[in-house]
Parts: structure tokens; sequence; C-alpha cells
């Protein structure tokens, strides 16, 4: 039902603030101080590859299509902050730790069944969760530096961005399970091959 999305601050660095002194202090810009983006980043990347005909759509997804018979279905798990966050309460919240600040949710899942496929499509799936192209869980398990080194930037530069897998499709039917754990993404683009 969205015709368009905007961010307020693109970055975490804007006018009315300093530059923090963190690489990750819990900004909502879209891409870190060091120009390192974001998962978010990558999300809104995936909705931007889904189809302009809606096929259909539910509680963690939405799948369409585009004129040349392409299909993309969209999965996500989405989960809210607990009620003492929402309260103003941030103390579960500390520098290396974002996650405790959410309502305990374990793995979701999801069964995608196609049938009468016709012809030959290749499936990518790009997943995004704190395994999968998330930068800051990155950053933690390389000990969380405060100050980056030029090597570090470049390796955490390299390490976000989306999981991609790749699949050929010559079945008439196919289903596939798909487990998102919390905050989990995942688009799944059948792409027709002629």
């Amino acid at each position: 039902m969205v015709k368009a999305l905007a961010f307020w601050s693109f970055t975490d660095v804007f006018e009315e603030s300093t530059v923090p002194t963190s690489p990750f202090y819990g900004g909502f810009g879209l891409i870190n101080r060091d120009g390192l983006k974001k998962p978010s980043y990558y999300a809104l990347e995936l909705l931007q590859k889904l189809g302009d005909e809606l096929l259909v759509q539910g509680d963690g997804y939405v799948g369409t299509r585009t004129r040349d018979g392409s299909m993309q279905f969209l999965f996500y798990h989405y989960v809210h902050v607990d009620p003492l966050f929402s309260s103003g309460d941030w103390s579960e919240l500390t520098s290396t730790n974002r996650y405790d600040v959410f309502e305990e949710k374990g793995s979701r899942i999801f069964e995608l069944s196609l049938s009468k496929l016709t012809g030959t499509y290749k499936c990518t799936s790009y997943r995004l969760d704190r395994q999968h192209g998330s930068v800051f869980d990155e950053w933690i398990h390389m000990g969380a530096p405060e100050f980056l080194t030029e090597e570090e930037l470049v390796y955490l530069h390299k390490r976000s961005g989306s999981g991609i897998r790749t699949e050929l499709l010559q079945q008439d039917n196919w289903r596939k399970e798909i487990v998102l754990p919390p905050h989990g993404v995942m688009l799944l683009a059948l792409d027709r091959q002629y």
C-alpha cells in the first residue's frame, strides 16, 4: 500500500549532533559514520527487487511478479521491542548488545510451494540476519574496536550485504522451507530462463 518511503537521516552523521565516537552507537541512519551500510540499507535494497504485480501477501511475507513472468517472494520475521524499552527504560541497551530490548521470539518457519512451473527458473536467495549482512554483529565478532583501522574498515565493507545463494529449478512443482531467526529477512527471486 506504500507508494514511497523516506528516511529522516540517511547516515548516523547529521548537523544536529556531533560525529559519534563509536562506529555503532545506535544511530538510526542507514549508514554509520564510517560509511558502513547497515542491514536496514540492504533490506530496502531487497524491497526494490520486488515486482510490480502483487501475487500474495500475509503475515511476514509478500509475493510479486514482473511482466516477464519472474517472481519474487519476500519473507521477514519482525520482532517488536519489549514493553520495558517501549516505556523509555533503555537500561538493557549497551554499546555491544542491541538485542536484549526485543521481545523474546524464536525462529519463524515459512513454506513456499509452487506448482505448474513451466520452463526453467534461476532462484536467487538473498538472506539478511545476524550471520548474513549484519555489519554490527561482524564488528562485535572482531572485538568491537572503538577506532577502526583502514584494514578493519575494508574487512567490514566486504562482510556487509546479504548472503546470496542460487539454484536452478527445472521441475513442475517446487517446495522450499524458509527458517528465519528474529529480525531475519529472505528474498527469493525466481528469474525465468530462456
